[in-house]
């Protein structure tokens, strides 16, 4: 497998975990002073990983 299937794979199942995260959060309001962003996350959670 090459370095750049790898990198799309990973960011499919990314993307399909953080709709997941997203829709397993929605009946709760996010924590005021954490901007959602456009992929489902929090900033700080993307910047932690």
């Amino acid at each position: 497998m090459t370095t750049k299937s790898r990198e799309v794979g990973a960011a499919l199942l990314w993307r399909v975990f953080n709709v997941h995260v997203a829709e397993a959060m929605l009946p709760e309001s996010p924590p005021k002073g954490e901007p959602i962003d456009v992929i489902g996350g929090t900033r700080s959670e993307i910047a932690s990983t």
